[in-house]
C-alpha cells in the first residue's frame, strides 16, 4: 500500500534517473520484514506503566522512541529508493 503511493509520487526520486526496478523482489520483501521486526522489538521493549508515577516516567522515553522510529523510517526509505533505482533480481 505504501509502496504504490510512493511509486506514484516523485518524492526523493530523481526524474532524470532511469529506474530499473519497478516490482518488489524477494530480498526487498525480506528486508521489509526485518525493518518491521525492528520496529516491533522497539515497541515491545517499553513496559506498560502500572502507577501514575511510572506513566510520567514513561513520557520521558517518547522523544528517544520517536527519534528511533524516524531514523528507521529514513533508512527504510533510502533502502526503497536503492532497490527502485538498481532493480536487483534474485
Amino acid at each position: 500500500m505504501v509502496r504504490q503511493k510512493l511509486k506514484a509520487s516523485p518524492l526523493g526520486i530523481n526524474p532524470e534517473f532511469k529506474n530499473r526496478g519497478e516490482e518488489q523482489t524477494r530480498i526487498e520483501t525480506f528486508s521489509d520484514a526485518v525493518f518491521a521486526l525492528a520496529v516491533t522489538l522497539l515497541v515491545l521493549s517499553s513496559t506498560v506503566p502500572t502507577t501514575y508515577d511510572q506513566l510520567l516516567e514513561s513520557f520521558v522515553n517518547i522523544i528517544p522512541f520517536g527519534i528511533c522510529i524516524t531514523l528507521l523510517m529514513m533508512i527504510w526509505f533510502q533502502h526503497y529508493i536503492f532497490f527502485i533505482r538498481y532493480g536487483f533480481k534474485d
